[in-house]
């Protein structure tokens, strides 16, 4: 499977592309025509929306070649954020993206840093206007389109996301695995999220791996969005489990980046950085 070509589309091959919009990320700098279309705004303001008008211009235009090929009717098109918007409320200067009233931006676990909107279109798959309230990941891209094209692994290397596919034929309304999370900054840069976190069909759990376990934070996901009342101590014996998943999944994480998932010499650009327990140990990068 590659890029798209006049040769993969006269065979009839599949096809995979990857594109990834720079704005709105900083520095969001909109052309002097998206501007004009917001003038009754503020300058950054301008700059913020004309960013997202150009990128809806951009995917009518995917849209619209795919269709001019004759394709765009047995093709998915997935759409998603990267991460929740950049800066700090009162802050923002020209980013201009709103979490939602969710807890945490860009760089935190919270989900105001990791729970981002979400697209499919596959005409005669995925119902226009269904909305699926189960947990999704980018990590379900992978298993989802393998298994679409009975695409088999040549080897047994670990897959973390699952195959979403049961879901959008209406087969699967929870997973199966939950979806680990780990990003690496200081303390404040992360909005005061732990580094490494689990979620399962409800429940988020946050930690360090400290030894007491001080940092550790858990939320009901369907109940408190926001992540603002800590159930850490009622469920405890939760959150042991989830510390054991972790440092089993963050042991397998150091096993591929050391290349040992591949069988061709692999050299690692640069070393696995293990958790410590705090956030101090990292500073307050960002």
């Amino acid at each position: 499977m590659g890029a798209i070509t006049e040769q993969t589309l006269e065979k009839g091959e599949p096809f995979f592309t990857t594109i990834w919009f720079h704005a709105p990320h900083t520095p969001v700098f909109a052309g002097p025509e998206y501007r004009k279309m917001y003038a009754e705004y503020s300058e950054n303001e301008q700059h913020y929306y004309g960013c997202i008008t150009a990128i809806d211009d951009q995917v009518g235009r995917l849209y619209h070649t795919l269709a001019a090929w004759g394709v765009s009717q047995n093709t998915m098109i997935w759409f998603c954020s990267d991460n929740g918007p950049e800066g700090r409320t009162g802050q923002e200067g020209r980013n201009r993206g709103s979490t939602g009233g969710l807890r945490g931006r860009k760089r935190s676990l919270f989900d105001g840093g990791v729970g981002v909107p979400a697209l499919l279109h596959w005409p005669g798959h995925a119902d226009p206007g269904h909305v699926v309230e189960m947990p999704c990941s980018t990590l379900d891209y992978f298993p989802t389109i393998a298994e679409t094209l009975q695409f088999e692994m040549p080897d047994n290397r670990p897959i973390d996301g699952i195959s979403l596919l049961p879901t959008i034929e209406g087969n699967m309304t929870e997973r199966p695995t939950p979806i680990p999370y780990r990003f690496n900054s200081g303390k404040d840069a992360m909005f005061q999220a732990p580094t490494i976190a689990m979620m399962d069909n409800r429940y988020k759990c946050l930690t360090n791996l400290s030894n007491d376990g001080s940092e550790d934070l858990c939320f009901d996901m369907i109940e408190d969005r926001a992540e603002t009342v800590n159930l850490a101590d009622e469920q405890r014996e939760r959150l042991g489990q989830t510390r054991k998943s972790l440092r089993q999944w963050l042991h397998s994480c150091k096993v591929s980046h050391n290349g040992g998932d591949y069988d061709e010499a692999f050299e690692p650009v640069a070393p696995f950085e293990d958790v410590t327990g705090d956030w101090l140990s990292r500073g307050n990068r960002n």
